[in-house]
């Protein structure tokens, strides 16, 4: 896999707290994170240049 950012190569990630073990991906180049939140945030989003819709 490889970072959307930087194109750098993407490894898998262990994040535990004391009760939640998630795994990421982190790019070893730039430090990037991935998972499957950040993912679904991302496609829920509007493209950064779409225009604002109007209101009335």
């Amino acid at each position: 896999m490889h970072c959307s950012k930087c194109k750098g190569l993407m490894v898998q990630e262990r994040l535990s707290d004391y009760f939640l073990v998630c795994y990421a991906w982190k790019c070893l180049n730039c430090g990037a994170m991935v998972d499957p939140t950040i993912k679904e945030n991302q496609r829920k989003q509007p493209p950064a240049n779409a225009p604002e819709p109007i209101s009335p």
